[in-house]
């Protein structure tokens, strides 16, 4: 009998063990998330009238258009426009 209870007490303390390592290994979790969401990608256009600010999974967090920038027309606009998001999307986390 003394060898069984050194035995479970021997599992239990190797349970213990394991929860403490896994207790360590998602302690840092939390910040890591706080970090993530923290992080901003930012794309310009060649020109510089387009700048786009991205976040994580690429959401689009602002959109920043200089004078130049509108008075090239709607259509030029459009596509400088597109063109800095998909580059400011694809940085993105």
């Amino acid at each position: 009998m003394p060898g069984e209870f050194e035995q479970l007490v021997a599992e239990y303390e190797r349970f213990q063990a394991g929860v403490r390592h896994v207790d360590d290994r998602f302690a840092g979790l939390g910040a890591m998330q706080q970090q993530l969401t923290g992080l901003r990608a930012s794309a310009a256009s060649a020109d510089g009238g387009v700048t786009v600010v991205t976040g994580p999974g690429g959401a689009v967090l602002d959109v920043e258009l200089t004078e130049a920038a509108l008075a090239k027309g709607p259509h030029a606009l459009s596509a400088t426009l597109l063109a800095t998001l998909r580059e400011g999307s694809s940085t993105a986390c």
